[in-house]
């Protein structure tokens, strides 16, 4: 993989326990050979090429050729060839990973759309959507955006055995000014409150465990 073809994007705000890399990938400029493709075990042109540049980022990150992701049983990423824990998001052409020897990591991308407006009943209880609902037409799409990735976020700390993106998952009211989001989780055996970071960077907000 060309070294031109990743854009590495500053985040700041994060701790120093689980570090992360956000980088823009220009898939035309990667130049993969066949074989690296192949051997990401991905299927479509896409995911091959996320994956495999999830992988560039997680060796640029700790300075380790060996090192390699896959995926267990329930679609979660495992690192393989260090201890610790890792997280990969995709979005459009935006990957994030965030890897931490301790922490169980979490970190999302997503690309803000006008869509999101028909889809937060999916996601978003009635606490949530009295909030969001209240909110100036101009802002809807970045909130509700944003509430989509902290979700995700805690789900993929958790891994499959969160199930309730509702009633068992409140989102304390926020103010996009950098401060930190809560999320107060109660299902399926899990009593928790999380405290997660966000950092809006152009048409995207990335959401990541920040302690």
């Amino acid at each position: 993989m060309q070294q031109e073809a990743v854009q590495h994007i500053r985040v700041p705000g994060y701790g120093n326990e689980a570090p992360f890399l956000v980088a823009s990938v220009d898939s035309a400029a990667l130049a993969l050979p066949d074989p690296v493709l192949e051997a990401t075990g991905q299927r479509s042109a896409k995911r091959r090429t996320e994956k495999a540049a999830a992988d560039f980022l997680l060796k640029a990150m700790l300075q380790n050729e060996d090192l390699r992701i896959v995926n267990d049983e329930s679609g979660q990423p495992r690192l393989i060839g260090l201890p610790g824990h890792i997280s990969v998001s995709h979005s459009r052409n935006i990957v994030a990973l965030q890897y931490s020897e301790k922490l169980h990591c979490g970190i999302d991308v997503q690309h803000f759309e006008d869509r999101v407006l028909r889809l937060k009943e999916k996601f978003l209880n009635a606490y949530e959507l009295d909030f969001v609902n209240a909110l100036p037409d101009a802002e809807k799409v970045t909130y509700i955006t944003t509430c989509w990735s902290v979700k995700e976020v805690v789900y993929k700390i958790h891994g499959a055995g969160f199930i309730d993106y509702h009633e068992g998952f409140r989102i304390r009211p926020f103010r996009l000014d950098g401060s930190p989001i809560r999320c107060d989780v109660s299902t399926n055996g899990i009593e928790d409150t999380f405290t997660i970071q966000y950092s809006i960077y152009n048409e995207y907000v990335i959401a990541y465990r920040a302690e």
